[in-house]
């Protein structure tokens, strides 16, 4: 779903849908029936809503895929990091290491921590 309309834009909407004229000594005004003004809030308010759904899905999908006890199995030796050294002999050695479940639950809680997002954090 787009973004939704700003109350400028249901206005403008609003005004647009026919050929209505403001009155000459109110150019700012447009007639509107209550029964248009509650279709108008009516639609704003679910898609509003809609958007706030949709939203707080994304959020909860997020923090699943930063909660270690549910992603344990799916990020566990899917990172590695370049280690070099120097070997017994003088020579450079570059070698792959798993990244440890330690360290990327560190990584975890730091993006979660930079993003606002431990549990209860504005929430009511």
């Amino acid at each position: 779903m787009g973004d939704p309309m700003t109350i400028d834009e249901l206005w403008q909407n609003h005004i647009d849908r026919d050929d209505r004229n403001s009155p000459e000594e109110y150019p700012e005004m447009a007639l509107i029936t209550f029964e248009e003004f509650k279709q108008n809030i009516e639609f704003y308010a679910e898609t509003l809503t809609a958007r706030l759904a949709a939203s707080d899905a994304e959020v909860k999908a997020l923090r699943e895929a930063l909660d270690p006890n549910l992603t344990k199995a799916a990020y566990i030796g899917e990172f590695r990091q370049r280690v070099k050294y120097r070997d017994e002999f003088g020579e450079d050695v570059v070698m792959e290491c798993d990244v440890s479940w330690t360290t990327v639950k560190e990584i975890m809680a730091a993006i979660i921590a930079r993003a606002a997002l431990a549990r209860g954090a504005g929430e009511k």
